[in-house]
């Protein structure tokens, strides 16, 4: 189980599932209006939207000018606990995980290069990655309703297939088959 705030700023507990077939006035609104979670076009976008392993399936993702600084305030006066921090050569974050709770954050060290780096230059120091089961289904909705693409459906080194696009607002968001794993 998990905490999650109401309406009304108070936490009670849920399941994780799909938004249509949650409990009360909202759930209710969201079938009437859409049809009940059986509905094909819902077993669509629910098989493209992650996973039922537990792990968090959106995480926010940030870039900072001194990401040790930034871990060690995160971690020290926000609580967080690191899962993971990878350093490139030159001593600077490559990629860290922090966890709260059972959410993740995963951050690095700005100017590194590369493609997140270069799309965050134009939507400021925070992007969205989203844990996706199928990327290119995910990806092919996503060009045919017109999204900017960053980067196409591409493997990474570690495993993961991503890609990148950026929403109206100009902001990034990365959905890709990598599921940061979170620690109590």
């Amino acid at each position: 189980m998990a905490m999650r705030a109401s309406l009304t700023g108070r936490c009670k507990r849920f399941s994780p599932r799909p938004l249509s077939v949650a409990g009360g006035r909202l759930g209710e609104r969201v079938q009437k209006h859409h049809g009940p979670p059986t509905h094909p076009a819902h077993k669509e976008v629910i098989g493209m939207a992650g996973n039922d392993s537990g792990r968090p399936s959106i995480c926010p993702t940030l870039r900072y000018a001194d990401a040790k600084a930034a871990i060690r305030q995160l971690t020290e006066a926000f609580g967080f606990t690191e899962i993971a921090v990878y350093e490139d050569q030159d001593g600077s974050v490559a990629h860290a995980e922090l966890g709260q709770g059972n959410g993740v954050v995963m951050l690095g060290s700005k100017g590194k290069g590369g493609r997140f780096d270069e799309a965050m230059k134009k939507g400021g120091p925070t992007g969205v990655y989203v844990v996706v089961a199928d990327v290119d289904a995910h990806h092919r909705r996503a060009v045919e309703h017109g999204a900017e693409i960053l980067m196409p459906p591409t493997d990474q080194d570690y495993g993961s297939r991503d890609y990148m696009a950026r929403d109206l607002e100009g902001n990034v968001w990365s959905f890709g088959t990598y599921a940061p794993e979170v620690r109590g």
